[in-house]
């Protein structure tokens, strides 16, 4: 699951400098933000626990890829926001949206046949973005880049800190 990696590591590297100049973003709101470019990846479960397993279990139709799409993830987005403090749930939600969305961002760069995305905003359209068709989501190119760049933004904030 390479692109998983890329994806946590794609929020590391582009919302840790952001900490170092604006004041009300602080290092809980990367960690928030990187469990939100998880959660359309839950749709990987399927690998494990097949659909029709799913479907018999709970007697309704069920598919993982669902999970994959903004409705589905921006509700599991605000089930994940209960367990954050009253007075935060909502900025939680919103850290945690925004990590769901950087993540769809990302999947417009890999490789489709019809050259279209899936219909990433259901419910909300059935439009199918293009896609930019720069990679595989089995390439190790893009988590090794990440990783590089992950490397030194966490030395840059190292230095920063101390």
């Amino acid at each position: 699951m390479p692109d998983l990696l890329t994806h946590v590591l794609g929020a590391y590297v582009l919302l840790t400098p952001v900490t170092w100049h604006v004041e009300w973003v602080d290092r809980r709101h990367v960690a928030v933000l990187m469990i939100g470019t998880i959660v359309p990846d839950l749709s990987k479960l399927q690998l494990l626990v097949g659909s029709s397993a799913v479907s018999d279990a709970i007697g309704r139709p069920w598919l993982w890829t669902g999970l994959h799409r903004l409705g589905p993830a921006g509700t599991l987005a605000a089930v994940g926001a209960l367990g954050f403090e009253r007075g935060r749930r909502l900025s939680g939600f919103g850290w945690l949206l925004a990590g769901i969305l950087l993540h769809l961002v990302f999947d417009l760069a890999v490789i489709r046949a019809s050259g279209l995305a899936p219909p990433y905003l259901y419910p909300l359209s059935w439009w199918h973005p293009p896609a930019a068709d720069l990679l595989l989501s089995s390439d190790v190119w893009p988590w090794m880049m990440s990783s590089v760049l992950a490397g030194v933004v966490w030395m840059f904030d190292r230095r920063l800190v101390d």
